[in-house]
């Protein structure tokens, strides 16, 4: 999964801690996470893929604060 470009997480029972291995790939240009039990926690493993352009985050249990985390990202 290091050339991963894009990630879709729809509707899915997925934790935070399955996001895991996806901490730090610098390849990842589009991350769209949507109804599922994520927390401010999971989208920290994201922080550090500084060519993601596109973040799209709905019905989950990130807060604004897990938001800030991500926002210094140079492309978003």
């Amino acid at each position: 999964c290091k050339n991963l470009t894009q990630l879709e997480v729809h509707e899915s029972t997925i934790t935070d801690e399955g996001l895991k291995p996806f901490d730090g790939i610098e390849t990842l240009k589009m991350l769209s996470l949507g109804t599922s039990s994520i927390t401010d926690t999971g989208l920290l493993y994201f922080k550090n893929c500084k060519q993601l352009e596109t973040l799209w985050i709905d019905v989950t249990a990130i807060t604004d604060e897990g938001a800030r985390h991500i926002g210094a990202m140079p492309a978003l």
